[in-house]
């Protein structure tokens, strides 16, 4: 049975194959370092020893700062600070596409798209 806490209290389901809708699952939130300890033992199977090391920095950056830390716009910087270079980056981990994609796949939290506001925002009528 899974207890689950909707607008008219809690009630409990049997899942045997149906969906539950409108229902949200009352779990204690890990902290980041716990999601970021999961992949760090977890999420990094099948990934070579440099990939490894590299992302476990972004991972250490993500606990200490926070999920800013996980977007696309640091990937650089991580990219410069480790490696003196983006070319150097690319000689010891690959092509950007796969450094890339492995940044973007890091499984630590989900992201959650930022709405920004362009600076002439208008209606449309």
């Amino acid at each position: 049975m899974l207890t689950v806490r909707g607008c008219g209290g809690a009630e409990s389901y049997g899942l045997d194959g149906y969906m539950v809708s409108s229902a949200v699952v009352m779990r204690a939130p890990k902290t980041r370092e716990q999601r970021a300890g999961i992949v760090e033992q977890t999420g990094l199977a099948g990934v070579d020893r440099e990939m490894q090391a590299f992302l476990v920095g972004i991972l250490h950056a993500y606990t200490a700062h926070g999920e800013d830390e996980l977007s696309l716009t640091k990937l650089a910087a991580f990219l410069t600070a480790r490696y003196g270079s983006i070319t150097d980056a690319k000689k010891r981990l690959g092509e950007p596409s796969v450094v890339r994609a492995a940044f973007i796949n890091l499984p630590v939290a989900h992201r959650r798209p930022r709405f920004r506001r362009p600076s002439s925002f208008t209606w449309a009528s």
